[in-house]
């Protein structure tokens, strides 16, 4: 985590850019948020009371929140993938020209395969993490808390059944979390030996044929591609049980609501 403060430094020449997607993105929650309010009061204000006004009015009001949504949206993205591209960027640059600096001794400790997998897969990994911090990752925190405030706002009963729930789905998330980066680790290191023995038979591939060992290096190849393929499903197999785990708590809010 440390690691990944630190290298948020390369966020900064593009820090304006961040706040303003930050700020989109906060509008973006307010109208969604601005919806379910406006259909509470076509429910009691409108059809209750048979106030086909209020009802009109009501219901451009939520096409027009729908659309500054959808315009937020789209501004956000736009933002969000400018500012995650363009730390990508400087982190791959900054990357080589610190290679470029190595001692022999550090040469041959790294291994190339290695090396590739940092300016390559690893960047593209904490580039995803930059992006969604300013999409998703900090949409979902945000819209939980507007729609707790609103909930509070509208049933009291109910949002106390809501916050029981936090606890259990903060542990749920914990422990999901931290078994995933121990497997994210580990599919990140067969990456890198895979992709070790693939620079060694493109390097070496003279000698490869001079001694016929291509039979030997395919095999070598195929042990780790196959090691690297059971590490992936592993970990997509893994992350399969947290959505229905979420969608079962969700449902058990449901029936509770619906109960009390």
């Amino acid at each position: 985590m440390r690691s990944l403060v630190r290298i948020l430094r390369f966020v900064r020449p593009y820090r304006w850019q961040a706040i303003g997607a930050l700020a989109l993105l906060l509008g973006m929650v307010g109208a969604d948020l601005l919806i379910p309010r406006l259909t509470q009061r076509i429910i009691d204000q409108g059809i209750a009371e048979g106030n086909m006004t209020v009802i009109g009015t009501t219901a451009l009001a939520m096409v027009g929140a729908a659309l500054l949504s959808t315009l937020f949206a789209i501004a956000n993205t736009i933002l969000a993938v400018r500012v995650g591209q363009g730390f990508a960027h400087d982190v791959r640059s900054s990357l080589v020209r610190q290679v470029q600096t190595f001692s022999f001794r550090d040469l041959d400790r790294l291994q190339t395969g290695q090396l590739i997998v940092r300016t390559t897969s690893d960047v593209a990994m904490v580039e995803m993490v930059v992006r969604m911090s300013l999409r998703i990752l900090t949409r979902a925190p945000v819209w939980v808390v507007g729609s707790m405030v609103l909930l509070f706002l509208t049933s009291r009963q109910l949002a106390w059944l809501l916050v029981a729930f936090v606890p259990v789905i903060v542990a749920l998330l914990s422990v999901f979390l931290t078994r995933a980066r121990a497997m994210f680790l580990g599919v990140q290191k067969q990456l890198d030996r895979l992709n070790t023995v693939l620079q060694e038979n493109l390097a070496g591939v003279r000698v490869v044929k001079a001694f016929v060992r291509e039979r030997h290096e395919g095999q070598r190849f195929d042990r780790e591609n196959e090691a690297l393929m059971q590490r992936s499903i592993d970990v997509m197999t893994f992350f399969a049980v947290l959505a229905p785990t979420m969608t079962l708590l969700v449902n058990l809010g449901v029936v509770g609501a619906i109960w009390l």
